[in-house]
């Protein structure tokens, strides 16, 4: 019981402890890079590489609201049936 009050806590500093520590991971295409470091930084390789970005955040968002509200449903359902 104690181990899964801390399980989502853990998850989610690893998580965020990969993402910043292999920010390599988290770039765009090789192509959308080279154009950005040519370009010294020019708007279109830019919104290339947040949209990648975003593309890329989007499950995950979703996924992950999805389970926060189950689990929130859960708690509440199992905290009514205790009372």
């Amino acid at each position: 019981m104690r181990m899964k009050k801390y399980l989502l806590p853990i998850l989610i500093v690893v998580a965020l402890l990969a993402i910043t520590m292999f920010p390599e991971s988290m770039a765009a295409c090789p192509n959308c890079k080279e154009a950005y470091m040519e370009t010294d930084g020019a708007s279109v390789a830019s919104g290339y590489n947040t949209s990648i970005i975003l593309m890329m955040a989007v499950p995950f968002v979703v996924l992950g609201t999805f389970a926060v509200r189950l689990w929130v449903t859960m708690r509440k359902n199992k905290l009514t049936e205790q009372v």
